[in-house]
């Protein structure tokens, strides 16, 4: 049974120090992948940790709290998509500021 395997592991995590602390760095990561503006990859993570944590351990961890959350994240607002794709397309045009501004709350609504 799945809720079994996520009971124990998140009793595993609750004991273990060390996987308390890598569960705590993959949550970052994960939030910071999925909502940040910048992009931060596990190597960095790693690195932020002095290498406690290996780049496999933190992208399994990653898996396992997405398991755990059946993959039900922060889906990207309207906005959010189309300020990404305007941010895409931005170098080819010549959008003035105000122009930009108009598209994004035309999006909001």
């Amino acid at each position: 049974n799945n809720n079994n395997n996520i009971a124990t592991i998140r009793e595993q995590i609750l004991q273990d120090r060390r996987q308390y602390q890598l569960l705590a760095i993959s949550s970052l990561y994960l939030t910071i992948k999925t909502s940040a503006k910048l992009v931060l990859g596990s190597e960095f993570f790693s690195a932020l940790s002095h290498n406690s944590y290996s780049i496999q351990e933190i992208e399994d961890m990653e898996y396992t709290i997405l398991a755990s959350l059946k993959w039900r994240i922060h889906a990207p607002t309207p906005v959010e998509m189309a300020h990404s794709i305007l941010a895409l397309t931005l170098p080819d045009t010549n959008l003035t500021k105000g122009t930009w501004g108009y598209i994004l709350d035309e999006v909001r609504f």
